[in-house]
């Protein structure tokens, strides 16, 4: 499964919901979370879908950064990318990486009204700025590089398909076993002796 993050904002929750439109052409399950309704702590159901998910993509806007909701889940997805080793892929949806990441700008305007309207704690604050940091050094998409959005479309689901592939890809780890020919042929040894 695979779970995508947007903000509320109408642009950046339709470019989300045509990423899921190809990639459950290609059979991948996803989770898009772009509810309106927001509760004041992630519930159970979305926690599960997270921790469930092989990839998050997470589609950055201006408007993300005024979003408590968008905040705290961007936290758990990095904490399941900690766990689980879960692969983020983050995409930059007219909103300098550099501003997510330093929260400058007008991602950092709204980041500090966010701020001052919600009186959050610091351990809270801190924990989203880290988020924020950590997301923004991974390797990414920016829109602004791409002259389409069809491109920006196309370039994200081909990495998810590809990540996937690296992720689930049968092997044959046959030729990658060290020290495992010589047990097996001791326990081969082994079955052999009380068959006799």
């Amino acid at each position: 499964m695979m779970f995508l993050l947007v903000s509320e904002e109408r642009t950046p929750v339709t470019t989300l919901l045509v990423i899921s439109i190809q990639l459950s052409r290609q059979n991948i399950q996803t989770f898009v979370d772009d509810q309106l309704s927001r509760g004041d702590e992630i519930s159970e159901s979305l926690v599960n879908a997270i921790e469930a998910s092989a990839i998050s993509v997470i589609l950055f806007s201006e408007g993300y950064a005024s979003s408590r909701w968008c905040l705290d889940k961007l936290v758990k997805i990095l904490e399941g990318k900690k766990e689980y080793a879960q692969i983020v892929i983050p995409v930059f949806y007219r909103v300098d990486p550099s501003d997510v990441r330093n929260q400058t700008g007008s991602f950092g305007i709204l980041f500090s009204k966010l701020e001052e309207r919600l009186k959050v704690n610091t351990e809270k604050l801190q924990s989203w700025r880290n988020a924020l940091k950590e997301a923004a050094t991974l390797s990414s998409f920016h829109s602004l590089n791409m002259r389409r959005e069809s491109e920006l479309i196309n370039e994200v689901v081909n990495q998810v398909l590809k990540r996937l592939d690296e992720v689930f890809r049968p092997r044959d780890n046959k030729n990658q076993l060290v020290g495992v020919e010589s047990k097996v042929e001791e326990i081969e040894s082994l079955l052999s002796v009380g068959s006799k």
